[in-house]
């Protein structure tokens, strides 16, 4: 599994026992959410190249542990995309969305730069969720 995977799988490990939605009906599994922030656009800056590279990853990642039956067997996670734009503004629009629209989100994951991954991660202690970004400092 690539270092990407043993990040995320590590967090969302600890997540699952905070709290998770519902098993759905179909496979009885817990479907847990995560809300992802990643640069795509504009293409021309550097931040977005690593967005668009990262998400593959996460992906994949996220297929590994789902069809690993013996890693978080009675759960699903799912990733909610979104395209930060490499803007503080836009990045914290789009955490405030995903805060008050349902399914609910038990962890963020990014996004590829400080300048918008720090005011997220400011606002995140009043949902007291968790906030996983490998790129910034």
């Amino acid at each position: 599994m690539p270092l990407c995977g043993h990040v995320l799988l590590s967090v969302i490990m600890w997540g699952v026992f905070v709290g998770c939605q519902k098993p759905s009906s179909v496979t009885k599994r817990h479907d847990v959410y995560i809300a992802g922030f990643f640069p795509f656009t504009p293409v021309d800056f550097p931040e977005t190249r690593t967005g668009r590279g990262v998400m593959p990853a996460v992906k994949l990642a996220l297929e590994h542990i789902n069809d690993n039956p013996t890693v978080l067997r009675n759960y699903r996670l799912s990733m909610w995309w979104n395209d930060t734009e490499c803007s503080a503004v836009t990045g914290l629009k789009a955490f405030f969305d995903m805060m008050h629209e349902q399914p609910h989100k038990l962890m963020l994951f990014g996004a590829a730069s400080t300048q918008v991954t720090d005011p997220i991660a400011k606002a995140t202690r009043h949902w007291h969720i968790t906030q996983v970004s490998l790129f910034s400092s």
